[in-house]
């Protein structure tokens, strides 16, 4: 099985190539648009990891999310990719100090994937999100430029 990973926004931009043994990433060369990465094997998107820097005050940090085809969980597949998108990400964005994501508690799967992708553990914020017409909880990771 081939795996790789093209990203892409709405407009095609220059990509660069990131190697490792199992897979080959496409990012995008912009300095400005949020990235996108999606995960695809035999020529077929089998899932995404988006990260959206953000702006203004707040243009230190940005937000890092990911989904993949449950044909494909536990495959080490999003983990993988997270851990060649992260230093991309502070390479790309100099001024970026911290990505931060946040699970749903009973995801402990999507939790394993930033826990071994090497982010940390902040927290719950109670009631912070809304899924599927309920108000959810959602643990908290980060990963600092420092880490």
């Amino acid at each position: 099985m081939l795996l790789t990973c093209v990203g892409y926004r709405f407009t095609i931009l220059p990509f660069i190539k990131i190697k490792t043994e199992s897979t080959e990433l496409k990012v995008m060369s912009s300095a400005t648009a949020g990235f996108y990465y999606v995960e695809c094997i035999d020529d077929r998107s089998i899932g995404f990891i988006s990260v959206f820097p953000r702006s203004g005050d707040e243009s230190h940090k940005a937000d890092i999310s990911y989904a993949v085809s449950p044909n494909y969980w536990g495959h080490g597949i999003v983990t993988e990719v997270v851990k060649i998108a992260v230093p991309q990400e502070f390479k790309d964005f100099p001024h970026l100090l911290r990505l931060q994501a946040g699970a749903i508690p009973n995801n402990k799967a999507s939790q394993r994937v930033l826990e071994k992708a090497g982010f940390q553990r902040e927290g719950l914020f109670r009631k912070y999100g809304y899924m599927k017409g309920e108000i959810i909880d959602l643990v908290v990771y980060s990963f600092l430029s420092t880490d």
